[in-house]
């Protein structure tokens, strides 16, 4: 807001008290003006870049072909590997998984094709989580690399038995034979459970 001339002030106010003073205005002008303030702010963090190095040994493509991450009733007495060649190999899981699930192991062409079937155990009154991240090959040995996470209570009564079941190609194996089967955390701090060992024709 424009403050008043003191000087005029006092002379406006003189003229009021004044008998037969006359102050006319004749033009008021009042000024506006618009005020527009642009700021630029720039991102000053420095860029972070995170490398991971993953351990050394081909790497097996996969597919999933049947899972289960919650309650189900599929039966395991624990943390298990079966490497399925052929398809009476699946008939020794068959007590552990639903009709379903057996009709698609059948369905695989093991000519060709190898399962493996990771089963992380039955777990009573806690949520728990694996997956197989991926699946490595070091001479005669196969790594199987999953990421395990051991949950917590649940509220409601819960057995959970989790598995995954996977499929590779033959071909993209660098050796076949006797092959020993491993199952790892995925950064690699031991084996999960003792090593199996499967003749891969």
């Amino acid at each position: 807001m424009n403050k008043l001339n003191p000087i005029f002030f006092a002379l406006l106010v003189i003229c009021l008290l004044l008998p037969g003073c006359d102050l006319t205005f004749n033009t008021v002008t009042v000024f506006s003006y618009d005020v527009t303030v642009t700021k630029t702010i720039k991102n000053t963090l420095p860029k972070t870049t995170v490398t991971v190095t993953l351990p050394p040994g081909h790497y097996l493509p996969f597919e999933v072909i049947s899972s289960s991450t919650s309650s189900s009733p599929y039966q395991s007495p624990g943390s298990d590997i079966r490497v399925l060649t052929d398809t009476a190999s699946v008939e020794s899981v068959a007590g552990w998984i639903l009709v379903e699930t057996k009709n698609r192991l059948l369905a695989v062409d093991y000519q060709n094709h190898l399962v493996i079937l990771v089963f992380n155990g039955q777990r009573a009154g806690i949520t728990d989580y694996f997956k197989i991240k991926h699946i490595r090959q070091v001479d005669n040995t196969v790594f199987i690399m999953a990421h395990f996470d051991g949950g917590g209570p649940t509220v409601y009564p819960l057995v959970s038995s989790q598995f995954q079941a996977v499929m590779i190609k033959k071909s993209d194996l660098t050796q076949t034979g006797e092959l020993v089967f491993r199952l790892q955390h995925e950064a690699g701090i031991g084996d999960r459970i003792p090593p199996i060992t499967t003749d891969i024709k």
